[in-house]
């Protein structure tokens, strides 16, 4: 089992942007996939993203990066935003 951790930019910017459904899948996601095998889930990322990982939950990514135990969400965010 993982420990979740969200950046202050999720919390203060990217969850409230979020509407209710969108924000129940995301935590679904994190529930059933994130917490129990982040490796298996989530997509590596390139480039400058190198050392993290995005997991899809429809047209929204979150992007995260583990530590050990510990995973670090960085971004939750529309497809078309998150990259950029």
């Amino acid at each position: 089992m993982y420990n979740i951790y969200y950046s202050d930019i999720v919390i203060k910017q990217d969850v409230p942007k979020l509407s209710p459904p969108v924000k129940l899948l995301i935590q679904e996601a994190i529930n059933s996939k994130l917490m129990r095998d982040p490796l298996k889930f989530g997509k590596p990322l390139r480039y400058n993203l190198k050392n993290c990982r995005s997991l899809r939950c429809g047209d929204y990514r979150i992007i995260y990066q583990i530590l050990q135990k510990k995973i670090n969400i960085l971004v939750i965010k529309h497809r078309r935003d998150c990259y950029s």
